[in-house]
């Protein structure tokens, strides 16, 4: 178990410190391009590996509601709750983060897809797929659920989205063991992004305003 949880966050974390740092450099269509290059690369190695990426049945009608009420609750909770909370109890994580949101490149509409698709579904193949899916059949749901979220919420290295990331990792943990499809966090983690990016583009607007 050790070594599998090893080289999962050994991964996201060459990805964070390494590639992804070099990637912002670079225009954001290549960024979004290179992104999806490595995540694709990543996974099909696994998959050649015999690792566990998680269970794709179809996800009809019911559970796409489900997904979708998961988002609203996140992103609810986050921007009612969390989020005011956090900013005042890491203030200087909130100022690095919002520096961060500030950037140009991030209201491009690669870094759209980029945040709003391609991230989402990466994360949810590594941490409810890979993490979850690979832990639970040994360890049991609690254990599962508790190592993917913790690992979820260390993989975004920023204190003032870790109440955030602890939230989205044991909702979009509890719709995966619930629905049994992969695609359903993966709708609800999409959902919420999109929601997310929106609040702030249209918030940086109306401050510029």
């Amino acid at each position: 178990m050790l070594a599998y949880l090893a080289l999962i966050a050994g991964a996201g974390a060459m990805y964070s410190f390494y590639f992804k740092p070099r990637f912002k450099k670079v225009a954001p269509a290549l960024n979004l391009v290179f992104t999806s290059a490595l995540g694709a690369g990543f996974f099909l190695a696994l998959h050649a590996l015999n690792f566990n990426i998680g269970d794709f049945r179809v996800c009809g009608i019911k559970k796409a509601a489900v997904s979708l009420a998961a988002a609203a609750l996140m992103y609810l909770a986050n921007t009612l709750l969390l989020e005011p909370v956090s900013k005042r109890v890491f203030k200087k994580s909130s100022q690095n983060y919002e520096k961060k949101l500030a950037e140009p490149d991030l209201c491009s509409i690669f870094s759209f897809i980029l945040v709003c698709a391609v991230s989402p579904i990466f994360e949810e193949l590594l941490f409810r797929g890979t993490v979850l899916g690979g832990l639970v059949g040994r360890y049991g749901e609690v254990f599962a659920l508790a190592a993917s979220t913790l690992l979820f919420a260390l993989s975004h290295f920023s204190l003032v989205q870790t109440p955030t990331a602890l939230l989205a990792g044991v909702v979009l943990g509890l719709v995966y063991l619930k629905t049994g499809t992969l695609f359903a966090p993966i709708i609800a983690h999409c959902a919420y992004n999109t929601a997310a990016f929106a609040h702030k583009r249209l918030k940086k607007t109306a401050d510029r305003g």
